[in-house]
């Protein structure tokens, strides 16, 4: 032992001496380590997470500043090919197609071949049948019972020694494009991941890193607003609490009881959609049976698996569960995609068939309708997105509750739980060491900050990352938009505090109409500004409303401005009123005259000096608007522009001066309303975070089948119970039999 210590002390003196290998000091921080456990209130020291009902927790850690040294290398140059498997279809893949590029601009000497092989169980099958021959890619995507099983057959590469490593690596070739950067580290600020999705990639065996976050998701419920608004009076008969325009609350979940009375009034009789008095065939499509048994068994404190690999599920509760879920099918309250033998029923959501949809937040854009399938029976209709549905409320977890299918009562202890999801990432272990290095820089790479944020953003998958939530930095999403990650979180936000009264670009005024989403509010009686407008990008084929002032007095004003590029001539143009909730005009006013590229015209109704010297034209009868009054520009019958929603009578800009933001790009659409349902599945996954709950991962053992296996035949349980294949009891004993034995 002697001889190896001082033939490495020889081996790493040398690489000093000739310049390969050099030493600096820097500052980091050693995780070290009081744990609380809530349960017990002792205080234990560990490096590793803890285990408490089946859910691995992170310690809650103390962190002294030590000195560390750093071990300077330069990078290897070598070319390397690292071959990535996944599962992601053309979209995804293209804006990982992207960040591929990007990293390998970074290091020249490094190719990634990407492959999506379809879907989860393809991948998972895949790459057990190349374990047995040895023959895998460097890295890819899976669950974290896919790595379980790989784990046990020692295929997986731990990754603590990445995580925690002291080596810094010199950028050698110019051809970077970050070789001004100087160095890489090697290290991860691992603490800057959501600590959630930490304790799901840590529960291994060990208790080490085989894999890490990468796209994680939920599940949230799309609603059909535009049938839910048709019942508004309905819904609060029943007691439960929904706006006027359709929404109901994006934090507090409805509960299963109150989706037992909704059932009552949007599911029609028979088994069809009725359009005219706005009822479906059926209420809630679940598109993920087995998510849906493990959801609800959580729900109802039933058992499910622990990480010891037991199976929990044959108990009384249990089979109480699957009793109440199976009248819950036989109302058409809960339908499974089995039902049209397809494997997602997000289609037959948009056709609307179904009124409400639970799936993944990563599919967002499937349950979006096009205004143009024939087979869309309610045309292209609003959408909201909520949490999804519970046996309690926030107030009420924990406690005992009755949970009644209309002719037995189940009395459960309910709790809040929603499930955590989406693939992490790992690399193999067969993979050379450069293989390994550059695969490992490749995933701290894809969960940068930035990138994380970005592939959120993107796809509908969630932010692995604390810092993407509160960065300052825009991230760009296409050529002519930027956004932060917080920005982004609050296109929703701002939708529905207008209670969704907004379009893409308030241009059609017999649409819903909303202040913020253009315009800038100044105080009461402001003239700030007027005369002189700009937009600070893009060019526009029509003029636009600039300014609308309306004061506590007599004054009005309106301002018209020209960014077409050319001098404009106004004889073409008329400004109509709607006065009061009027669908027709009440007064029209011709224009005239011209007004310069860059200019802005000035109507008015004013005796203030300040506002007649800027004025072009005075007029009493259109410009005798209040702040319920809809304006609207119009070149002959075409809408140009308009302020307020034709029909409304409500004051929307009463004592208010409005002024049209002065930064946007000027598009048919404005882009930042394109990601508002991408927006909205966001919030609603962080509402109900403090909820989520993730599988515990393990492989199948001499007496029971591996964690994976238990999903799949979750999902064949309520799917056989659906289709009358078994009663409840019956699929529950089948479930059984193919995953104990022994």
């Amino acid at each position: 032992m002697k001889k190896i210590v001082v033939l490495l002390v020889m081996f790493f003196l040398t690489f000093v001496v000739v310049g390969c290998v050099g030493v600096v000091t820097t500052t980091t921080t050693t995780q070290a380590t009081t744990t609380t456990t809530a349960s017990t209130q002792s205080t234990t020291t560990q490096s590793q997470g803890t285990t408490v009902s089946g859910q691995t927790t992170l310690p809650t850690t103390t962190q002294p500043t030590t000195t560390t040294a750093k071990v300077v290398m330069d990078l290897p140059d070598d070319e390397v090919e690292i071959l990535f498997w996944h599962i992601y279809g053309q979209e995804k893949s293209a804006l990982l197609d992207e960040l591929i590029a990007d990293f390998e601009a970074m290091y020249p000497n490094v190719t990634i071949v990407s492959t999506s092989q379809s879907d989860y169980d393809t991948l998972r099958e895949k790459i057990n049948l190349g374990i047995s021959v040895g023959q895998v890619p460097t890295m890819a995507l899976g669950y974290p019972d896919h790595f379980a099983a790989y784990i046990t057959t020692g295929a997986v590469q731990p990754l603590d020694t990445y995580i925690n490593s002291n080596v810094r690596y010199e950028l050698t070739d110019p051809t970077s494009t970050i070789f001004d950067q100087g160095y890489v580290d090697v290290a991860l600020d691992i603490e800057d991941y959501l600590p959630g999705y930490l304790a799901e990639n840590n529960q291994y065996i060990g208790g080490f890193y085989y894999s890490l976050p990468y796209s994680k998701s939920t599940e949230t419920m799309a609603v059909n607003r535009t049938v839910l608004k048709a019942h508004v009076d309905d819904i609060r008969a029943l007691g439960i609490t929904i706006s006027d325009e359709g929404f109901f609350s994006h934090e507090t979940p409805l509960t299963f009881e109150d989706i037992q009375k909704l059932s009552t009034i949007l599911v029609n009789e028979t088994d069809s959609t009725d359009v005219a008095n706005y009822q479906c065939a059926y209420l809630i499509n679940y598109d993920s049976p087995g998510n849906m048994f493990i959801n609800m068994s959580r729900q109802w404190n039933a058992g499910y698996t622990n990480i010891q690999g037991e199976i929990l599920i044959n108990n009384q509760i249990t089979k109480n569960m699957l009793n109440y879920t199976k009248a819950m099918f036989d109302a058409r309250t809960l339908v499974l995609p089995v039902e049209w033998s397809e494997g997602y029923g997000s289609a037959y959501f948009m056709t609307g068939d179904v009124c409400m949809t639970i799936g993944s937040t990563a599919g967002v854009n499937y349950n979006i309708p096009t205004g143009t399938d024939d087979n869309e029976q309610f045309g292209k209709f609003e959408v909201d997105f909520l949490t999804v549905p519970q046996t309690v409320t926030q107030e009420t977890n924990n406690t005992a509750v009755t949970i009644s299918d209309g002719t037995n009562d189940y009395n459960i202890t309910g709790s809040l739980s929603a499930v955590q999801q989406g693939p992490n990432i790992g690399v193999f272990s067969n993979a050379s060491a450069n293989e390994k290095l550059f695969a490992w820089l490749f995933i701290k790479w894809l969960t940068t900050s930035e990138n994380t944020a970005r592939w959120a953003m993107d796809t509908g998958y969630l932010p692995v990352r604390l810092s993407s939530y509160s960065s300052t930095t825009p991230i760009e999403l296409t050529p002519t938009f930027s956004i932060t990650y917080d920005d982004f979180m609050g296109i929703a936000q701002t939708y529905w505090n207008e209670e969704g009264l907004i379009t893409k670009r308030d241009i059609s005024a017999s649409d819903s109409f909303r202040v913020s989403s253009q315009w800038i509010e100044l105080a009461a009686d402001s003239l700030t500004g007027l005369g002189s407008f700009n937009i600070e990008e893009g060019e526009m084929t029509e003029p636009i409303i600039s300014k609308y002032i309306e004061t506590t007095g007599t004054t009005k004003v309106l301002e018209i401005y020209n960014g077409t590029g050319a001098e404009l001539d106004l004889s073409a143009y008329t400004l109509g009123l709607y006065a009061d909730g009027s669908t027709t005009p009440t007064a029209t006013l011709t224009l005239s005259g011209t007004v310069a590229d860059g200019d802005v015209f000035v109507i008015y109704n004013s005796t203030d000096a300040a506002v007649i010297a800027e004025g072009d034209l005075e007029n009493a009868t259109v410009m005798a608007f209040d702040g319920n009054d809809v304006l609207v520009l119009k070149k002959g019958a075409a809408i140009v522009d308009s302020i307020g929603q034709i029909s409304k009578t409500a004051d929307f800009a009463k004592d208010v001066t409005l002024v049209r933001f002065g930064n946007l790009v000027w598009e048919p659409t404005n882009e930042y309303w394109d990601y508002l349902y991408k927006s909205m599945v966001a919030n609603i996954a962080k509402n109900q975070a403090d909820y989520y709950r993730y599988d515990p991962a393990f492989a199948a053992g001499s007496g029971s089948a591996g964690s994976a296996q238990v999903r799949v035949e979750a999902g064949y349980c309520l799917e056989n119970i659906y289709t009358a294949q078994y009663t409840p009891e019956g699929a529950l004993s089948f479930m059984l039999n193919q995953l104990v034995w022994g």
